[in-house]
């Protein structure tokens, strides 16, 4: 546990979206909801991507497919809010240590509505990787980025996963919810396309 407040600055969201979008290759991306799909729906449309999966879905969702593919790199994408709440994923993962999966928790202490001003629990002082080692997971395969360049290393490790990487982001980059980019295309139109692509199929409508 961390003190109240003591999260890491960190960088820019648009940095981490960077970071995401200049390392996958061809891994299949999951993002939570917020603001952190539509930024990497701008900057990487062209990629199969599942976007704004609900609050506490994503990171099971990438475990799945993560399973189901076999080898194909899955990378989840998604906030610390949305991460306490599906902590039993973080268990499922530990148990079943999928080696193709990539957890990337986007730390900023706030839940991603309205004007950002309520506090996640990580802002009040919890630690996501305290408690992904507590479920079981090895040191090894639990991370920490607070810049751009920590957060490319660690996703493009080739290392046997699963991983977590804990990625401390500047809560001062996100706009209001309001005014924020949305993706182009809904949750359920992203997942059809994502399962044309991973079956071969073509991907346009």
């Amino acid at each position: 546990m961390r003190g109240a407040g003591t999260i890491v600055p960190g960088m820019p969201l648009a940095d981490l979206v960077a970071a995401v979008a200049a390392e996958r290759g061809d891994a299949v991306v999951v993002t939570g909801p917020g603001a952190v799909a539509g930024a990497l729906y701008q900057t990487n449309p062209e990629s199969p991507t599942l976007y704004n999966m609900e609050l506490a879905y994503a990171t099971p969702v990438a475990l799945g497919i993560a399973l189901m593919t076999g080898d194909r790199r899955v990378i989840a994408v998604e906030g610390d809010g949305s991460m306490l709440a599906a902590l039993g994923g973080l268990a499922t993962i530990a148990r079943y240590r999928p080696h193709n999966l990539v957890v990337v928790v986007i730390e900023n202490g706030i839940y991603g509505t309205g004007d950002n001003s309520v506090p996640t629990q990580s802002g009040l002082g919890a630690d996501l990787a305290a408690v992904a080692l507590a479920l079981g997971w090895p040191p090894v395969e639990v991370r920490r980025a607070a810049t751009a360049d920590e957060l490319r290393a660690a996703i493009a490790d080739e290392g046997e996963g699963p991983r977590l990487i804990v990625a401390s982001v500047d809560r001062a980059s996100y706009a209001p919810s309001a005014g924020r980019a949305r993706p182009g295309l809904d949750v359920v139109e992203s997942a059809v396309l994502l399962r044309r692509h991973l079956e071969g199929r073509a991907t346009s409508s």
